[in-house]
C-alpha cells in the first residue's frame, strides 16, 4: 500500500510538472500509454510465468503513474463545457464512476465464481 501512494504522489507531481511544460491532450496521451505498458508488463508476467511482487509492483506502479496522468486531465475535459454547473457536472461524474465500477463489479463477481 505504500508503494501505490508514493506512485500515486510521484506521478501527481510528475503531472503538476508536466501539465506545465505540455498541453493536457499530450498528457493525457503519456498516462495512457503508461497504463497500457504496464497492462502489458502484467501480461507478459502471466504468459511466461514469471509473477513475482516485485513484477507485480514495477507494472502496478506503472499504471498508477499513468492513471494520476490521466485522471485530473480526463475529468478537466470532461468538466470544461460546463463552467456554471461545475458542481452539478462534478456530482455526476462521481455518480458515473461509482455506477460503471458497481457493474464492472457485479459482471466480475458473476463471471468468475468459481475461480477460487
Amino acid at each position: 500500500m505504500f508503494g501505490y501512494g508514493v506512485s500515486f504522489l510521484v506521478g501527481a507531481v510528475l503531472a503538476m510538472y508536466f501539465v506545465k511544460k505540455l498541453d493536457m491532450s499530450r498528457l493525457l496521451s503519456m498516462g495512457s500509454i503508461a497504463i497500457i505498458f504496464g497492462g502489458v508488463i502484467l501480461i507478459l508476467n502471466f504468459l511466461f510465468g514469471s509473477v513475482s511482487l516485485l513484477s507485480l509492483s514495477i507494472a502496478v506502479i506503472v499504471c498508477v503513474i499513468g492513471i494520476s496522468f490521466v485522471t485530473p486531465c480526463a475529468v478537466t475535459y470532461a468538466m470544461a463545457d460546463f463552467e456554471k454547473q461545475a458542481g452539478a457536472a462534478s456530482a455526476c461524474l462521481g455518480v458515473l464512476q461509482f455506477t460503471i465500477a458497481a457493474l464492472f463489479s457485479a459482471v466480475v463477481n458473476i463471471a468468475f465464481v468459481y475461480c477460487i
